[in-house]
């Protein structure tokens, strides 16, 4: 039977998203726009707003009407006598105890919130009462005004937590001064609450009298007032992470200028405008502001900017022009924000399916596809132009109770789950065109995702593009950020606010670009004060002692944001290498001369080093030992094997330790000195540990054989990863790393493959490459002694130290091996006159002759 107009009726189900089970719980006589809605704890009581048109003398003028109604039988309804032009909204509390379980108080009351936009914002207390195996009102509500006139409101249900912003009036200015503040208001089990924060906004939010009357967006549920001339949206996570998000309206945006290129299409300056963010970070006391250039007016007037989370990163996106993810949380300092726009990105957008394999992909001038359109597996990407359609809204997930990282589209009324297409991951860092962009895609890869499948992918384009100044950055920010991810797993979090998660510099303003070097967009921050945070702890507030919530960790780290003066210090590895270099300097002169001068702190090194070379494998190398990961890049290559260290590298580990205890006893001067030096100890351990792991994947990429002589030529895998190789060696020595003997000796036996003869003298002179024991056992052992072989060994020989030299004459190698090496340094001495020899042998000085004379017979 045809159902006609009269008969349609507005339903109000209830539905459970895990068990997708739905009822109806209301049922109206005709159709209503329902505008909010809340049920209680024990789905007894429903409250609902609806917007009905006046008659009469105020006839087409709307107003919103609220209700309170038993959903039980007989199904009574109740009018709360609250009719306003404004928009009304209920919501129920969820009281639940430190179990999380329902509170013993919501068997006595219910709570509910009555917004009235513009006016205030009302709690009611509404007494209950057991009928039969229900739950039903006692007597008339008891109403209690929380704040007065406020701007705009937000409710957190997850979390039971009330933001609003009003405007603060100076008197002493004028009454058009204002300042715009943001305050919470955190409810606990028994429906008390606190006022916790109050956060000055020095973004413009702009002022909006009382007898203004605001167009609100039909948003079904919504956990915001949903004014039309406000995006606002209010993220905290529990680990103390609080973002306030706004987007001016377009009035606040100026027009930009168009390009020749753009002219042709009939672009005019009007008709492109600048699209402006703000993000109130309250955990750092800075404010990030965001510009996009060049967004068209039209998709700009009608369309908001999605902010939500996603893994650790905020998200600012205009869906089919730019998306941001931000790099805000409190763990970090902000940086390394992944900026991407369409016009930044090489080659066109194509809709045919990617190669399984990455091909070619050097970091300039690549002109592969990026597949952005994955529609066909029911997948959109954000930076196609099929997602202009979409008008995404974090605000109705809110509302529904869902967790995770959904959003709402308005238009087709279907959830969407935010996710990172792997895949086009490393193609968009292949074809984007700043190298920052490339760095903080890089970053997210290592420190956010943890797949060890794409890092590889990254390493393949790296290989193919080794003479790039970047490829030295990328590996740095490797070790660096991969070492505080494996102390993240070590240490508190206290001590990890120390401890350098990056290369780049934090708090810095950054930009991204096209190919025509037009900037696309920019992000600057502004430093502001004066946040006001309650000083009551979680035992104060709940009455019970339990693990610290986001107000404790938040209020913490702002006390040490303050005494740190607005920026945590971070260890620098990078900044010890001047001072690592003149420290080995002076640490070589002690090994020539007598120790006179009581420099303690030197000689301690020494002493501590010969125990080093000994037994470290057996020290703090070994405690820390991790599962490395086999089946992406297979078991280790011999050279990696030994964790034994070179003399230099052994050194640098010590003054490495030795600094970064200093650094602890001065910012953590609480913890005893003891348990700071086993952390310094677990630093470095952890330092060695990552290196080792950069260079297997390195050699992953090539894998040439490694048992191959002296005198054969270089393969094409051992050229390409010896360029890899100087590159890591680079980073090593950059950011103060030590690496194990076996990979020095393995680097400078493919120099000497890969290199002339005059180029690996070079190398060897200016330090690019050790000559350890065992390369120069293989130089003597492989090589030949004809006479372009021997002048080879000595000029080889004669470039060791005199301790080095005298520990490979008498004990490193056989006596085969070491007459040989005595015959040709005393036929070239024999040959030579003696002004000669003194100049070729300078730095043995005069023990050379006790040398030879020991061994002339």
């Amino acid at each position: 039977m045809p159902v006609g107009e009269d008969d349609l009726k507005t339903h109000i189900g209830l539905a459970c998203p895990d068990s997708k089970d739905y009822r109806v719980v209301w049922v109206f006589d005709k159709v209503e726009y329902v505008t909010s809605c809340s049920i209680n704890q024990h789905h007894t009581l429903l409250a609902f707003t609806i917007l009905t048109e006046m008659v009469d003398e105020f006839a087409g003028q709307k107003i919103y009407t609220a209700f309170l109604a038993e959903i039980l039988t007989p199904n009574r309804l109740f009018s709360l006598n609250i009719e306003r032009v404004n928009f009304l909204k209920v919501q129920f509390l969820h009281l639940t105890n430190k179990t999380g379980q329902e509170s013993e108080f919501s068997d006595r009351q219910a709570y509910m919130l009555v917004f009235l936009h513009k006016e205030s914002i009302g709690l009611y207390h509404i007494p209950l009462a057991r009928a039969e195996d229900a739950m039903i009102m006692k007597r008339q509500p008891e109403k209690e005004q929380l704040i007065g006139e406020f701007l705009w409101s937000s409710w957190d249900v997850h979390n039971q937590r009330l933001h609003y912003i009003y405007h603060q009036h100076d008197d002493s200015v004028g009454y058009r001064k204002f300042h715009t503040i943001l305050s919470t208001l955190q409810f606990s089990d028994n429906g008390n609450y606190d006022s916790m924060i109050d956060v000055p906004l020095n973004f413009p939010i702009p002022f909006m009298s009382k007898t203004s009357r605001p167009v609100y967006i039909d948003i079904p549920l919504c956990s915001v007032i949903p004014d039309r001339s406000i995006n606002l949206e209010v993220i905290t996570m529990p680990n103390g992470t609080f973002c306030i998000c706004y987007q001016p309206t377009l009035s606040q945006n100026q027009p930009q200028a168009v390009t020749p290129e753009e002219k042709e299409h009939n672009i005019t300056d009007e008709d492109l405008v600048d699209v402006t963010y703000f993000v109130c970070l309250v955990h750092h006391a800075h404010t990030l502001q965001g510009s996009v250039s060049k967004i068209p007016k039209h998709d700009a007037t009608r369309r908001r900017i999605l902010f939500t989370w996603f893994n650790g990163y905020l998200v600012v996106s205009l869906p089919g022009f730019f998306t941001h993810l931000l790099n805000v949380s409190i763990e970090y300092e902000p940086c390394n924000h992944i900026l991407l726009h369409r016009e930044s990105l090489y080659g066109s957008v194509c809709k045919e399916k990617k190669p399984s394999q990455p091909e070619d992909r050097n970091t300039k001038g690549s002109k592969a596809n990026v597949n952005l359109d994955d529609s066909q597996h029911n997948y959109v990407s954000l930076l196609h132009s099929s997602s202009k359609r979409l008008q995404l809204r974090n605000h109705y997930c809110k509302g529904m109770y869902l967790s995770g990282w959904l959003v709402y589209d308005k238009k087709s009324q279907r959830l969407y789950k935010l996710l990172i297409n792997k895949d086009q991951l490393l193609h968009l860092f292949s074809c984007c065109y700043l190298s920052t962009t490339r760095m903080a895609l890089f970053h997210y890869i290592l420190l956010h995702l943890r797949d060890y499948n794409a890092i590889k992918d990254i390493f393949v384009a790296l290989s193919n593009d080794c003479a790039s100044p970047e490829v030295q950055e990328l590996l740095s920010e490797f070790l660096v950020s991969t070492t505080y991810l494996k102390m993240r797993q070590r240490v508190s979090k206290s001590i990890l606010t120390v401890v350098p998660f990056t290369t780049a510099d934090s708090f810095r303003g950054q930009f991204d670009k096209n190919q025509s070097n037009e900037i696309l967009s920019k992000i600057q921050y502004h430093v502001f004060s004066n946040i006001s945070i309650s000083r009551k702890s979680v035992k104060d507030r709940m009455g019970f002692s339990r693990s610290a919530d986001l107000w404790d960790t938040l209020r913490q780290h702002l006390r040490q944001n303050q005494i740190f003066q607005l920026q945590f210090p971070r260890f620098s590895t990078s900044k010890l290498a001047h001072q690592n270099q003149s420290t080995l300097i002076d640490i070589q002169k002690l090994n020539e001369v007598d120790v006179t001068d009581g420099n303690v702190f030197l000689t301690k090194l020494i002493s501590n080093q010969s125990v080093r070379e000994q037994s470290s494998s057996e020290s703090e190398v070994d405690s820390i030992r991790t599962h490395h990961p086999y089946s992406v890049l297979g078991a280790l290559p011999h050279f990696l094997e030994t964790t034994k260290l070179t003399k230099q590298y052994g050194i640098l580990m010590l003054l490495t330790k030795e600094a970064f205890t200093e650094f602890l006893i001065k910012f953590r001067k609480t913890e005893p000195q003891v348990k700071l030096e086993n952390i310094a100890k677990e630093y470095v351990a952890s330092q060695l540990c990552q290196a080792r792991q950069l260079c297997q994947f390195a050699w992953s990429v090539n894998k040439p054989h490694e048992k191959r002589a002296l005198y054969q030529s270089p393969t094409k895998e051992e050229y390409g990863l010896f360029q890899l190789f100087e590159r890591i060696s680079m980073a090593l020595k950059e950011q103060t790393f030590p690496i194990t003997n076996g990979f020095c000796t393995y680097f400078t036996t493919l120099a000497f493959r890969c290199l002339s003869l005059s180029q690996f003298l070079h190398y060897v002179d200016s330090g690019a490459v050790l000559l350890t024991d065992r390369f120069v056992k293989q130089v003597i052992s492989d090589l030949k002694d004809d006479d372009v072989y021997s002048s080879l060994k000595y000029q080889i020989i004669t470039r060791l130290s005199e301790v080095g030299y005298y520990s490979f004459i008498d004990f490193r190698i056989g006596r085969i091996v070491e007459c040989q090496a005595v015959f040709l340094l005393t036929l070239y001495i024999l040959s030579s006159n003696p002004a000669k020899v003194n100049f070729v042998f300078h730095p043995f000085g005069g023990q050379l002759n006790k040398v030879l004379a020991k061994y002339r017979s």
